[in-house]
């Protein structure tokens, strides 16, 4: 078994299209987070995905203070960030890429509710955002995500990320972010990867858009996530550090050894990237 640290997390979709594969550097930017963030980001996902919160009496946290201490789980390993430019001409944002959620937001250089360390976009500076239109452009809107939620506006952009540019493609300008209580986002929004049906927006995703119009070699997606453990002699590592590589239109065969194992998704409506899972293991040990 390949380690944690050295596997792509792959998410593959199905026939052969036509452009090189094209390889994003990824920054993971670290966020000091207890325990008690953690079951609450968890209870976030429960609900997400239809199961009830847990309970988290003394007890209970306890046994998840023990089971986290157990697996040496690093509280920098939170965000993994890629840089999308929005605009004509671009702006350049740093983007979380969520494979939870489906919808493209970043925070708005008007936004009173913001933290003012948060990069923005300035839709009067861009020649190409249009604000007002055919619903759902111009439309409030409200996305809640495990830990928070943002408030803002529809819009539609020319969105580019590495070599593939789409022009109109719906997003959301946040002009307000709560996040576990707080306003602080230290990046520029969230790109959603995965399907359609559970976007918000009602809009295509950028990586679905590509798919749809055969700009990619493969109808292939993958990730291959550094740890905090993998920077030796990393005492004290900065805020934001190496993360990885995106691979979008393909895999990148540096980070992984062996043939990949296609696995058929459990449904002909995809929503999320569901798997059925048959078991697990931590540190390549299995239970």
């Amino acid at each position: 078994m390949v380690p944690l640290s050295l596997a792509p997390y792959l998410l593959f979709l199905t026939v052969l299209v036509s452009a090189d594969p094209t390889h994003f550097v990824l920054v993971r930017r670290g966020q000091f987070h207890n325990i008690t963030d953690y079951a609450a980001i968890a209870d976030g996902i429960r609900l997400k995905y239809g199961y009830p919160a847990a309970a988290h009496d003394a007890v209970a946290r306890r046994d998840e203070i023990k089971r986290a201490s157990s697996a040496d789980i690093s509280y920098q390993d939170f965000n993994y960030l890629a840089t999308v430019c929005i605009g004509t001409p671009p702006q350049k944002l740093a983007v979380g890429l969520d494979t939870g959620s489906a919808d493209l937001w970043v925070a708005d250089s008007l936004c009173l509710a913001c933290n003012k360390d948060t990069l923005t976009y300035n839709a009067n500076d861009s020649s190409s955002n249009v604000g007002v239109g055919d619903p759902p452009i111009g439309q409030k809107i409200q996305l809640r995500y495990g830990i928070g939620e943002v408030n803002g506006t529809i819009a539609s952009e020319v969105v580019s990320m590495g070599n593939f540019t789409i022009a109109n493609i719906t997003f959301v300008q946040v002009n307000q972010i709560m996040v576990d209580g707080s306003t602080y986002l230290p990046h520029s929004g969230i790109m959603g990867l995965a399907f359609s049906s559970i976007a918000m927006t009602h809009a295509t995703p950028f990586w679905e858009v590509l798919s749809n119009g055969g700009q990619l070699q493969n109808k292939e997606m993958s990730f291959w996530l550094k740890r905090l453990g993998d920077l030796v002699g990393d005492v004290a590592p900065p805020n934001v550090t190496s993360g990885g590589i995106f691979t979008l239109g393909g895999t990148n065969t540096k980070y992984f050894s062996g043939e990949i194992d296609f696995i058929d998704m459990p449904t002909s409506n995809p929503t999320y990237w569901f798997l059925n899972m048959t078991s697990e293991s931590t540190r390549c040990n299995r239970p």
